[in-house]
């Protein structure tokens, strides 16, 4: 969205809540690429994403990552942007790939 759009975005992730949100620099929800009527909020641990977790999210002391035009992760000062994201994951009981390899069986 950053680079076709040519705005500064940030990432918001919430640990508690296991969910992130996109926003543009001042703060508000974004809209999603497809829809302007939704926010691009990914909730984590539902779904198409049940046992994925937010373990942690850490990017210069903060829970945002911001995005500059060019899609180059940026401090607010326009400084290069250091991070880590740690997610952590479930295989589902009905999964049907098998244990191991990450494929799915026939």
């Amino acid at each position: 969205m950053a680079f076709t759009r040519g705005h500064i975005y940030r990432v918001t992730f919430d640990t508690d809540a296991e969910s992130y949100q996109v926003q543009d620099q001042s703060g508000r929800s974004s809209p999603t690429q497809s829809t302007r009527a939704q926010t691009y909020l990914v909730q984590f641990n539902t779904g198409r994403l049940m046992g994925v977790q937010i373990v942690s999210a850490d990017f210069d002391g903060t829970h945002q990552v911001r995005f500059d035009a060019l899609v180059v992760p940026t401090t607010a000062m326009g400084l290069p942007h250091s991070g880590v994201l740690i997610l952590q994951g479930a295989r589902r009981p009905d999964d049907p790939r098998r244990a191991g390899d990450g494929r799915h069986s026939d």
